[in-house]
């Protein structure tokens, strides 16, 4: 779950982002067409760009850092207060998430259902490179791909050439494309508010080459737009078609009668290259600055919020992805492209140690505490191994930790860039405390 988290993140960022730059200096241009490619391939790069990580080493020494999972506090009731709220307001979140993106999705089902429901109902005619199926209902003209739909009352009006010729634009530009991408957008970011506003833009802009279509084939401007007030009490659909008459019709007239954009507005979209750069550093590659050699301790550790977290070492093997033999005849790595992960995620994690470590009774009864820094290897297998002390605490807490930590259950196991299962070190830091009425009781 944590990476699905991290993957929403990073793709909302871009989304916001990258809709500023249209907001502020696109959407009043009359560059239509790349104002729809700018939009489109926004959200192509905001759904696929999370999902691709690239790992740059430059070689040299080591930073001095290495990576941390975040602390785990064990109490002897078993869970901090703060952990169980932590825990069931993911699961809520989780629940919540996923729920709205199955309703979502059955939406998008259900639309399809509907526009292959009325193709089955009534007839089909070919005519002019498109299907025109017209339906006995009070349904504005609509497209969806070659596809296109009318109320049998315009079959024979004079306004039907404007009528297909306004749908054949959207079935010969395919802008049935970009409404299954808004689709999917929907339905991986139903949270996020600024992808109705990239709905509603992007489909303004269909409008706006349509209409645009329609007026270079000829037509008179004045007849089309009059036209278009004719249309206005028709039903729409749904969102998923491509309809004849738009609710923004003020702003289709406007852009209709507006004086076009000089040549330098259509090279304001280059705008989001340096942000999408930007993205791609931030979120994309990990840079790494060198490799530490074998019997190097790093001066701190940084723990996956990226907080650093000073400790004192004592003689541990520092490995990351250099080829140090520390597992058999395999390199271990300390970060590669994707990251071992305990099945369930972090918060898995955290349950498990919570089940399963036991505070040291000879620990309660001498008002033990301290962190344990516990590291371990996760084998290209998935199993763990080098179960390892790398700070000590108490040995009491020292064994309770590694006795847990070397019985957990196989991790998904970490992929190098190639793709394939390699052997990763992580370093856990599992801190015993106890809770301020048992601290109280066993003051004299």
């Amino acid at each position: 779950m944590d990476i699905i988290y991290s993957y929403l993140l990073e793709s909302s960022v871009s989304i916001i982002l990258l809709y500023a730059v249209y907001w502020l200096f696109l959407r009043r241009d009359t560059f239509f067409t790349v104002n729809r490619f700018y939009l489109a391939g926004s959200i192509i790069f905001s759904l696929l760009f999370p999902i691709f990580k690239w790992n740059i080493d430059f070689g040299g020494n080591s930073s001095g850092y290495v990576f941390l999972l975040d602390t785990v506090t064990i109490t002897p009731e078993k869970v901090q207060a703060t952990i169980a709220p932590h825990l069931s307001l993911i699961r809520i979140i989780t629940v919540v998430y996923l729920t709205g993106a199955a309703l979502f999705l059955i939406r998008f089902a259900l639309q399809v259902y509907q526009v292959l429901r009325l193709v089955r109902r009534y007839s089909v005619t070919q005519k002019h490179g498109l299907r025109l199926v017209f339906i006995d209902r009070n349904y504005q003209p609509f497209s969806f791909f070659r596809l296109v739909f009318m109320p049998e009352s315009l079959r024979e009006a004079g306004a039907l050439p404007q009528i297909i010729e306004h749908e054949k634009v959207h079935a010969d530009q395919n802008h049935s494309i970009d409404l299954i991408l808004l689709e999917i957008l929907t339905i991986v970011q139903w949270f996020n508010p600024i992808i109705w506003l990239y709905r509603r833009s992007l489909k303004s802009i269909h409008e706006y080459l349509a209409d645009e279509g329609v007026i270079v084939k000829g037509f008179d401007k004045l007849n089309y737009q009059e036209l278009l007030l004719g249309q206005t009490l028709g039903i729409q659909v749904n969102d998923l078609t491509n309809n004849f008459n738009h609710s923004l019709l003020k702003n289709r007239i406007i852009m209709m009668t507006k004086q076009r954009s000089g040549t330098f507005s259509g090279w304001k979209a280059l705008l989001a290259i340096p942000i999408a750069l930007g993205l791609i550093l931030i979120f994309a590659i990990s840079v790494n600055s060198g490799s530490a050699k074998e019997g190097q301790g790093p001066e701190q550790m940084v723990s996956l919020s990226g907080k650093p977290v000073p400790i004192e070492f004592q003689g541990s093997i520092y490995l990351d992805d250099t080829l140090v033999k520390a597992s058999g005849k395999e390199p271990v790595y300390e970060v590669v492209k994707t990251m071992p992960e305990f099945n369930g995620g972090f918060s898995a994690l955290v349950e498990y140690l919570i089940a399963n470590i036991k505070y040291p009774d000879e620990a309660k009864k001498n008002n033990i505490t301290g962190t344990v820094f516990v590291s371990f290897i996760v084998e290209k297998d998935g199993t763990i191994s080098n179960t390892a002390l790398l700070k000590s605490a108490n040995p009491l807490l020292d064994a309770e930790a590694l006795r847990v930590v070397s019985a957990m259950p196989n991790w998904k196991p970490g992929l190098n860039d190639d793709g394939k299962p390699v052997n990763v070190k992580f370093n856990l830091p599992i801190n015993f405390t106890l809770e301020e009425k048992t601290q109280t009781e066993k003051k004299p």
